[in-house]
């Protein structure tokens, strides 16, 4: 994708493109660039993360107990707020046992709180956006479940 997109929504527009079926990334892409032209676009990348792990297949009532504090601090993060503490002992638990899709998303949670990690930020965003179609038995379908969500959010924004 070559747009001026912050570096989070960047990542996650690249790996969706990544795994489209070939005649439909030109097209995504071109809809990302329109979506996205004079937005305030600082709430999307905690929402697509929020609305990704809300989509994971079911998991343990281990692992929901630490992805639910997540989702609330994704979706305190979408609205301008802080990070709360309850998220952040859950991020702990969360990094030693959950799949590597809830990790990736709660690292780019933590880390996208500082724009010194924006870059590791952008990254575990798109990787938790690869593993959250991976989740899923059609990887297809689930890849173009990212695309319309993404395209939505930032049509919303």
């Amino acid at each position: 994708m070559t747009t001026t997109l912050p570096p989070m929504i960047e990542a996650i527009a690249n790996r969706v493109s990544a795994r489209l079926p070939a005649g439909e990334a030109p097209a995504f892409a071109a809809a990302v660039a329109a979506a996205a032209a004079g937005r305030d676009l600082s709430a999307v990348p905690w929402q697509f993360l929020g609305a990704e792990l809300r989509s994971l297949p079911a998991q343990s009532a281990e692992v929901q107990a630490v992805v639910d504090p997540v989702i609330a601090g994704l979706d305190q993060l979408a609205a301008g707020q802080e990070w709360p503490e309850a998220a952040a002992a859950a991020i702990s638990a969360a990094t030693a046992a959950a799949r590597a899709a809830i990790r990736a998303a709660i690292r780019a949670a933590d880390w996208g709180a500082t724009a010194a990690a924006a870059d590791r930020a952008a990254e575990s965003a798109a990787a938790a956006a690869n593993w959250a179609a991976y989740a899923h038995a059609d990887v297809t379908a689930s890849t173009r479940r990212q695309r319309d969500l993404l395209l939505r959010l930032l049509a919303e924004a």
